[in-house]
């Protein structure tokens, strides 16, 4: 048995006890001078927003002397000043917010950090971009970048900048190794809107695969005609995951032969290409379809089901009084959806909101 003496474990203690009490006074004195400092930096930051609105609503130029008067702040002051205003501000005030930020150096400091060996840096320089502007030259090479957080930066501003050059990117990021990554170049894509279309539609047609896949399925959330053509082509693809992003576009997208596709695809193999055709039809509101999709009511899988029960809700007499006669089926599962469909449908005229 060992045998420690006290006195050793006395000063063990009494080390620990000075390592803590060091900690400690370091944590409360940075807190205390936090505290300082933002007490100090509270009257600048009102003279730098009172300076700032002034020189962006000056016309017809920027007032020169307010911009002055906040380049005379503390850097971190301006860089606050600039960075809490940025934000909310658009069109020509955007601009002026854009040419502020350039003038007072925040530009090019936010481009030197772009170029840090520190990830961190360069995502602060990427987020400094986006607000403020001037990052066409630095962007594109941080689509490359090894940290995920510094190119879904990149993703986002390719997102606002909606040039039609960048679709092939953004459509390259959506197999990109980070769910980060993906989520971030789908929303850019939607929020792009119309300027990209025409550059998205070829891009459909170039790309296959689970490529092809995972755009249909972003732009089936904002449909348009001109992705059809390969929406159609995509319907007889072996793919499972394309014919099912497929179906959803067609829903969205209408037309004769988008109903033909989607009817269709009610006997696919997949469970979700058919509960996609069903959600389709229903979104077309195809009610020639309706003795279609009575027989999944039948089918094995329940998102099939709900799918056929819904769109039978949503299409007419024709579709309800199908759901009432499945209501007594003999296939309980059947019995059970048709039910269920016409439940909600009942609630929804109602005026009750389901979520």
């Amino acid at each position: 048995m060992i045998v420690i003496p006290k006195a050793f474990l006395r000063t063990v203690l009494t080390l620990e006890l000075a390592v803590i009490g060091v900690c400690v006074a370091g944590v409360a004195g940075h807190a205390l001078w936090l505290w300082f400092r933002s007490r100090a930096d509270a009257p600048r930051l009102a003279r730098g927003h009172a300076a700032l609105a002034a020189a962006l609503v000056a016309v017809p130029d920027l007032d020169q002397a307010r911009v002055a008067e906040l380049r005379g702040l503390p850097r971190r002051v301006r860089a606050a000043v600039v960075d809490q205003l940025a934000v909310s501000v658009t069109g020509e005030e955007g601009r002026r917010m854009a040419e502020v930020a350039t003038t007072l150096g925040l530009v090019a400091a936010a481009q030197r950090r772009c170029r840090s060996r520190r990830w961190w840096r360069r995502l602060l320089g990427a987020h400094q971009l986006n607000v403020h502007g001037g990052g066409d030259d630095i962007f594109p090479r941080l689509f490359d970048d090894p940290h995920p957080a510094v190119r879904a930066q990149a993703i986002e501003w390719a997102g606002d900048a909606q040039h039609p050059d960048l679709a092939s990117r953004l459509v390259a990021a959506l197999g990109d190794s980070s769910a980060l990554c993906r989520r971030t170049a789908a929303d850019s894509i939607l929020r792009a809107g119309a300027s990209l279309v025409g550059a998205l539609a070829g891009e459909l047609g170039a790309c296959a695969g689970q490529q092809q896949a995972d755009l249909l399925a972003v732009l089936a959330r904002r449909p348009d005609p001109r992705y059809g053509p390969a929406a159609l082509a995509a319907v007889t693809d072996a793919l499972p995951a394309l014919r099912a992003a497929a179906a959803a576009l067609l829903g969205g997208v209408g037309g004769a032969s988008a109903g033909a596709a989607l009817r269709s695809l009610l006997a696919d193999d997949e469970a979700a290409v058919r509960a996609a055709a069903a959600d389709g039809l229903r979104r077309l509101q195809l009610e020639e379809a309706v003795p279609d999709l009575a027989p999944l009511l039948r089918d094995p899988d329940f998102a099939v089901r709900k799918a056929a029960g819904a769109a039978l809700a949503a299409l007419g007499p024709g579709g309800t009084l199908l759901l009432r006669h499945y209501a007594a089926d003999a296939d309980p599962f059947a019995a059970d959806m048709a039910r269920h469909s016409l439940d909600v449908a009942a609630l929804r005229r109602a005026g009750v909101t389901l979520h």
